[in-house]
């Protein structure tokens, strides 16, 4: 009874969690573009229409990237890995909901 009575709360303030969110992302995704060009200027990506997570083009082999981070302590997602066709050999997924900060130490140690 307790939880479907939270439930319906928390249902009748939808919209504005919502609202909130889109804002906080909104907002990350613009500081991670911008750390992204201050860190690693040559990388490229196309802002995305929906989810939590950019698709950058590292113009290097993302496998061994990512790799390279794994061993520096920064877990990223190399294209080939959610292919089904083996492609995106240059790609890595770099969630942006992470704070700046985290997300700029992380990119420093991909260096």
């Amino acid at each position: 009874m307790l939880d479907q009575l939270v439930t319906a709360r928390l249902l009748a303030r939808a919209d504005e969690a919502l609202y909130q969110r889109h804002a906080q992302l909104t907002a990350a995704l613009d500081q991670a573009g911008s750390i992204l060009a201050e860190v690693h200027p040559k990388w490229t990506w196309t802002p995305p229409s929906g989810g939590t997570g950019l698709w950058v083009d590292t113009g290097t082999d993302a496998v061994a990237l990512a790799e390279r981070g794994r061993r520096h302590g920064v877990r990223v997602v190399a294209g080939p890995t959610s292919s089904v066709f083996g492609g995106f050999g240059t790609h890595l997924r770099l969630p942006y909901w992470h704070p700046a900060d985290q997300f700029r130490e992380g990119l420093l140690r991909l260096r």
